[in-house]
This record gives structure tokens, C-alpha cells and sequence, in this order.
């Protein structure tokens, strides 16, 4: 009825304030939870606890508050069957015996409490305010039985009841409820409380949903059940046997535990601005009207707030929720990582959902070619084609209200064979520079877990590779050509090797040059390279992304800073040393960070 999941398991803890004591309430209950396959709730395990007020010295309850106690409980376990349940006997009726019940509950440190009684409200009312107003509590109490006004009853002669009038006490209304084989249908029921407070202001957030039917005083109610006791709950007692309830006693315990599943103890009115942004959290009840009515909306239902039964009836949780749009859990089955072979089916889920309805459409994004989610169960299907590591978000919406979606994300590493290779796929041709540092990783391995020792043979003079992270460091002392063999051992002892091919270089320059005044000049300052300078041969032009300037040229030349040729025509004599300054980014050239040599050229213009 209220969109409550089986799969929605909180074992938050719901208080109950009633008077006397029922001498059978816990054995009553157990009777109760096993004929509705409930789990237990029983003293033994600490799931239910009743504690008498007054020290202890507590009177048995009469046969119709025996009815009152059972219903609370019975529709706290109706609604949220892991739910804990703390019941306080109050000594009396009276208000000096139920507000400090009250109290005990709030400094034991529960947060979610019940209500089904009602007083009149009076002009003292704000003296006893402070009693329903501990930080991160939630109190729901009845708006009463007796229709508009209350003109009679527990509340007679006054407006509204009292402490569904207190500021930031949420105010149960009722309603009647019949159903066919697909829905259930909603009335105001004719005895719900209504009206407006004499001496509490309008909460900010009501009168933002719902503007001041009440000219600025608090209206009552907030939010309704079930409470007609023709259309009611079933339970259970010794001194009745099985019957079935109602009223606004009804109403308040469901709204209390409908509450505690959402978890929402630090703002009670957030289900109006809620119910504003996500239509279809609350069914609006358009029918029916409180006895002793008027005609006017706070007693007749209509469209929107109205006093019988406030915004309407719950259809999930979700509508008290602090927010309504992330309200699932989604927990890990067996952590939030995973690693299989290629090829391997990968089986089960990765989460698991509560909250919300209960009910979930699945997807994921980002999985590998080959697999999918099952939509419904949210199961993995398929078996990956591509090795590589996968950050795959998982994804689940409330079938029944798309407004709550939780993500959370899964790393997924389907291993290949493992292998060594170059980021170009290409054998590994490396270049580095005669007494500069180097510090990079020419090769990268896959199908590989992350706990590997690489080692590296035929390395040049003065450079090593690290063996957790296969990176050549160092500083390389002498030119000429190497060929050295990278290697790979994973935690499992599979290993694979690459060779490469790595130069050691150094620079040749221009030589000192002589220009003449008035001829054109052209000299080739560019950079070359050899692995084997002593020999005079094999010198090449860098690699990678070079680019030249210069100081001191001979006016009237300058130098082209791509292909670093000098040239122009000198407009004097004289000498002078030119200093060209040589700038390598490390694209593709085995350095650690960008160098920039820099050479002297001796040169001579004459006339």
C-alpha cells in the first residue's frame, strides 16, 4: 500500500509512547509477526524493549488500552518488519506522565517516535513545545478521531489536538482505504482531526508547498494513512484475540515507521518540498470530508493540502526522504573490484540495492565488448572479447519511481595474454643523450596483474630500471649503440621479454665559419647526432620536435628556427662568437623533460 520493498531491511529503531502496562504485549507480538511471516522481534534479542516509566511502578492497562498499545506495535511491524521497537509505558493519560515518556525516548537516543494520543491544545501548549523538540528526532503524533475541530472527544473544545499542533511535530491524518485486484482507493476518513492551530506558526516549508490556509498558523494535517477502523489493520491480543483497528492511533505508528525507513530524522517537512519536485510520491485524496465540516478545505479533501488527510497518502518512502533522488543503497556483493581472464563468463552481481520501492531497473556503462547487465536482477550476462581495465558504472533506478537512482562504480580487468609492447606497437627504437638524465618506461605491459618485477639486461653504463615500476633511470655515460632485453614476471610467474634498440649520442655543431660583407651566407648550424662519433661516421638530424634561436649573429643574418640555418648577407667586417641554443621536447626521444644545449661558433666577416 505504502511502496515498502521486502528488500528495504533498516533496523532503525521506532519509540512508542503509550500508558499502562500490557502484560502480554511481547508474546502478543510474537504471535502477531509469525502468522505474517514477519521475523522475530523479541526481547531476548533486543529487537523489542518495553520500559515502564515512574520507576517501574506502572498499572496494568484496561482492555481498551491494551487495543491502543497492540496496534502500535503491529503496525510499526507491518510497515517495517526490521525495524527495532522501543515501547514506554507512561504511569498515566496525563500530559505530566506522557511528555517526559517522551522525553526518555528522544535521550535514549531514538529518533523516530509515535504518538497515537491526542490532548486538547491550549494557551500553554508553547511551554510544552520543548518536549518534541531533541535534535535528529522525528515525532509523528495523531491529528485525532473526532473530525473538525474536535468538538468532542479526547480534544473537545479545542481546534485541533495537541502535539500534532507543536511546531515540527508531524500531524497524522486519516483516511478510509478499500481495494480491487490492482489498486487501493483513498478517502478522507470522516473522523480525521482537522483545522488550524490557535497557538503554533506555520512551518516555512508548509506554507512554501501550500501557502496559508490557515492564515499563518500551523494547519493540521501534514501527511495521512490508514485509519478508518472499517477499512483497518489486523492484530493481535490476548484480551481480543484477532480484530481488526483503526483511527488516527493507526495512521500515526504507519507514518512514524514509514519515516524510519526512509531514514529522514533531521527534517520533517521535507516530504513537502519533496512531494513539489517528484509528483507521484504522494496520492492526492480528493473525496471525502471530516464530520462537523464547513465546506472548507481544512475538513473537505480537494485537490492539494487539506486538513483531513494533509498532502495525501505515501506511495513509497521516498517521499519523506532528505532526498528523494538518491534514497538506494547499492552495497558491494564481494568488493568494488574484479579480475578475470579473457574469455572467462563473469557470473553474479556486483551490487546489491535497498531503499526506495524496492524494485530496480538496472544498466551499467562502460562494461567491455561482449557484455552486458541483466535489466531486472542487475546480474552480470556475457563474456568479455577485449582485455584492458574498466571503469564500469552500475546503475539502478526504482522501477516504480524513476526520481530515486543510485550509481556506484566497478573496476573490471580482463586480462590478456601477457605481453610486452611499445606504445606504437613498433619495435622500441630509443634515443638518449651522453650525460643527460633519462627517466621513462620504454615498454608497457598487458594481461597483466598490477603486482610485476621487471628487470632489464644489456643496459648502457650508468643507467638502471626500477624493478616495481620498469622505468630506466640514470644518467648514460658513453655513446654507442645497445640492444637491451626488457623483462616482466607477474605475481603468478608468467613472464615475457622485448628487446629494444637505444643509442647513446652526442651533438656535432657547425664549424667556426668565415662570411664576406655583401655576399650571401648559408651555413647549416642544425644539429646532427651519431652513436659512433670517434668514427666520424653516421651522423643523422635529431629526432622529435627541435627547434633553434641565436645571439651574437653578424647583422643583417638571422637563423631559421626550424631547420637552424644561418643566413642572410652580413652588412660589416669583423668577428664575434654566435650562440646558438638548441630546444628538444621529448617526443619520441627518450629524455625525462624538455633540454636545451646550447653551442659558441667563432665567426669572421670581412670586407
Amino acid at each position: 500500500m505504502y511502496g515498502v520493498s521486502s528488500s528495504a531491511q533498516p533496523t532503525t529503531t521506532v519509540g512508542i509512547v503509550d500508558w499502562h502496562q500490557d502484560p502480554t504485549v511481547a508474546s502478543d507480538l510474537s504471535a502477531y509477526r509469525t502468522k505474517f511471516g514477519l521475523p522475530p522481534c523479541t526481547e531476548s534479542s533486543g529487537c523489542f524493549t518495553e520500559l515502564a516509566a515512574n520507576n517501574g511502578k506502572v498499572g496494568v492497562a484496561s482492555k481498551g488500552e491494551i487495543g491502543e498499545i497492540t496496534l502500535d506495535v503491529d503496525a510499526v511491524s507491518a510497515i517495517c518488519p526490521t525495524c527495532h521497537i522501543t515501547l514506554v509505558d507512561a504511569a498515566s493519560g496525563a500530559t505530566s506522565d506522557l511528555f517526559p515518556a517522551v522525553t526518555s525516548l528522544a535521550s535514549m537516543g531514538v529518533q523516530f517516535i509515535s504518538m497515537s494520543w491526542s490532548v486538547p491544545e491550549s494557551a500553554s501548549a508553547p511551554s510544552h513545545d520543548s518536549y518534541f523538540a531533541a535534535p535528529n528526532t522525528l515525532y509523528v503524533a495523531a491529528s485525532g478521531d473526532n473530525g473538525y475541530n474536535d468538538k468532542s472527544g479526547s480534544c473537545g473544545g479545542a481546534p485541533v489536538c495537541y502535539p500534532a499542533a507543536a511546531p515540527g511535530v508531524i500531524a497524522a491524518g486519516g483516511v478510509s482505504t478499500t481495494q480491487d485486484s490492482k489498486f487501493y482507493y483513498f478517502s478522507a476518513w470522516k473522523g480525521a482531526g482537522s483545522g488550524c492551530a490557535n497557538y503554533a506558526p506555520e512551518a516555512p516549508a508548509q506554507a512554501a508547498a501550500i501557502g496559508n490556509p490557515c492564515s499563518g498558523e500551523k494547519p493540521v494535517a501534514d501527511i495521512s494513512a490508514l485509519a478508518d477502523p472499517n477499512t483497518g489493520a489486523a492484530t493481535y491480543s490476548t484480551a481480543y484475540g484477532w480484530g481488526v483497528f483503526g483511527g488516527t492511533s493507526l495512521a500515526t505508528p504507519l507514518i512514524t515507521a514509514l519515516f524510519a525507513v526512509s531514514g529522514n530524522s533531521t527534517d520533517p517537512y521535507a516530504f513537502y518540498a519533496n512531494n513539489a519536485a517528484h509528483p507521484g510520491l504522494a496520492l492526492d485524496v480528493t473525496t471525502g470530508a471530516s464530520i462537523g465540516c464547513a465546506g472548507t478545505p481544512v475538513c473537505t479533501a480537494g485537490t492539494g493540502w487539506d486538513g483531513p488527510t494533509g498532502l495525501g497518502v505515501p506511495t513509497t518512502p521516498l517521499l519523506f526522504a532528505i532526498d528523494p533522488a538518491n534514497t538506494i543503497t547499492l552495497t558491494p556483493v564481494r568488493g568494488t573490484t574484479a579480475t578475470i581472464p579473457l574469455g572467462q563468463t563473469l557470473t553474479g552481481n556486483a551490487f546489491t540495492a535497498t531503499g526506495a520501492s524496492g524494485h530496480y531497473s538496472w544498466s551499467a556503462t562502460g562494461l567491455p565488448p561482449g557484455m552486458t547487465i541483466d535489466p531486472a536482477v542487475g546480474s552480470w550476462q556475457g563474456t568479455p572479447t577485449s582485455g584492458g581495465v574498466y571503469s564500469v558504472v552500475v546503475t539502478a533506478a526504482d522501477a516504480q519511481n524513476q526520481a530515486s537512482v543510485t550509481s556506484a562504480t566497478f573496476t573490471l580487468t580482463v586480462q590478456s595474454p601477457l605481453a610486452l609492447s611499445t606504445a606504437s606497437g613498433a619495435r622500441a627504437s630509443l634515443f638518449a643523450l651522453k650525460d643527460t638524465p633519462i627517466d621513462t618506461a620504454p615498454v608497457s605491459a598487458s594481461g597483466a596483474d598490477s603486482a610485476l618485477s621487471w628487470a632489464a639486461s644489456r643496459l648502457p653504463a650508468g643507467l638502471t630500471m626500477n624493478p616495481s615500476t620498469g622505468v630506466l633511470n640514470g644518467t648514460p655515460s658513453r655513446v654507442g649503440e645497445s640492444h637491451p632485453v626488457v623483462t616482466v614476471t607477474t605475481s603468478g610467474g608468467d613472464t615475457a621479454a622485448l628487446e629494444v634498440d637505444l643509442w647513446v649520442v652526442q651533438f656535432y655543431w657547425c664549424d667556426n665559419f668565415v662570411a664576406h660583407v655583401g655576399r650571401r651566407l648559408a651555413v647549416d648550424c642544425a644539429a646532427d647526432w651519431s652513436a659512433t662519433p670517434s668514427q666520424g661516421v653516421g651522423w643523422r638530424r635529431l629526432p622529435g620536435d627541435v627547434t633553434y634561436s641565436a645571439r651574437g649573429l653578424p647583422a643583417g643574418t638571422r637563423i631559421d628556427s626550424r631547420a637552424g640555418t644561418v643566413s642572410g648577407t652580413p652588412k660589416r667586417p669583423g668577428t664575434g662568437t654566435l650562440h646558438i641554443t638548441m630546444s628538444i621536447r621529448p617526443n619520441g626521444v627518450l629524455i625525462s623533460k624538455a633540454i636545451r644545449p646550447t653551442v659558441s661558433i667563432r665567426y669572421t666577416v670581412r670586407a
